[in-house]
């Protein structure tokens, strides 16, 4: 989610945020999976729990469907960027 929403800071449209930021997830690598876990501020024990799961995943452990196809956009074709 946190792709998502950077896209769509970047200008980009809905349809195509989600798109890319499905694409970045089914990409992303075990050893680039493990590094943000370990810099998301959990606990030593969760990342120790989040390793041992990532070691049989295999290289790709968010290709499957089930980690990216649930996502959806809803309501408008346009992003709706506050006003400064």
């Amino acid at each position: 989610m946190v792709t998502f929403y950077d896209n769509l800071l970047r200008g980009q449209a809905l349809p195509e945020a989600l798109r890319q930021a499905q694409a970045w997830l089914r990409r992303l690598g075990r050893g680039q999976a493990e590094d943000l876990m370990a810099r998301s501020g959990l606990g030593r024990r969760d990342v120790e729990a989040y390793r041992r799961w990532l070691a049989t995943q295999g290289e790709a452990p968010y290709n499957h469907p089930y980690y990216w196809a649930a996502f959806a956009v809803f309501g408008s074709p346009q992003p709706v960027v506050p006003s400064e």
